[in-house]
């Protein structure tokens, strides 16, 4: 009684009872195959628990960010360690990077791997928005794994590059066509030249 009411009790008896039931007059039915909710439970926890349709808007996550940057661009979009970044900002930073993710070869039907167990931080944050802004998806990249799965990860994939940090791309195999190291002090200057617009529809634009 400390643990179960009454009901509670009563609700898994009934599970004991469908189980040895089947299992008697099925012996060869495999467990998982036995039912045990009635229709009822059944009806409860496949339909009246799970009634979770609402409308969800026809949008893609980087114009629903857009969207929001336009309502509130100075409101703080992401802190990590002391340093606060607004939607504007976040925004700027992230369509720069994009560019040059798409003169690159980054876009549709491409992929660029991104090593995603880098610390984390403002730029990963930007990385990935970049990323979708670009129309390009993304290979996670874990520097933990074994050299040759990496290698491996890296060869199937074919990414147009890899977003890196000059401490993770020192541990990298060398097979990538391309490093973009995002604390690389050229890079840092060469990203900033770039627009800091929304791409728009046409992606070099």
């Amino acid at each position: 009684t400390d643990l179960f009411d009454a009901a509670t009790v009563e609700r898994m008896l009934g599970w004991l009872q469908r189980l040895v039931q089947a299992a008697a007059t099925e012996p060869s039915l495999p467990l998982h195959s036995i039912p045990m909710l009635d229709e009822a439970e059944r009806r409860k926890m496949l339909t009246e628990w799970n009634d979770t349709a609402h409308a969800v808007p026809d949008a893609t996550l980087v114009s629903l960010f857009e969207e929001q940057v336009r309502r509130s661009p100075d409101a703080v979009a992401v802190v990590f360690e002391g340093e606060q970044v607004s939607y504007a900002e976040l925004n700027v930073r992230a369509n720069r990077l994009a560019r040059v993710l798409v003169v690159r070869g980054a876009g549709p039907e491409s992929l660029v791997a991104v090593a995603v167990a880098l610390p984390r931080s403002v730029e990963l944050v930007v990385a990935l928005l970049a990323i979708l802004k670009s129309g390009a998806a993304y290979l996670p990249v874990d520097p933990e794994y074994p050299p040759d799965r990496i290698e491996f990860m890296l060869a199937d994939a074919a990414p147009a590059c890899v977003i890196t940090t000059s401490d993770v791309m020192a541990d990298l195999p060398q097979t990538a066509d391309a490093f973009v190291v995002v604390d690389d002090r050229q890079f840092v200057g060469e990203v900033s030249a770039y627009a800091g617009a929304d791409l728009g529809v046409a992606l070099g634009s």
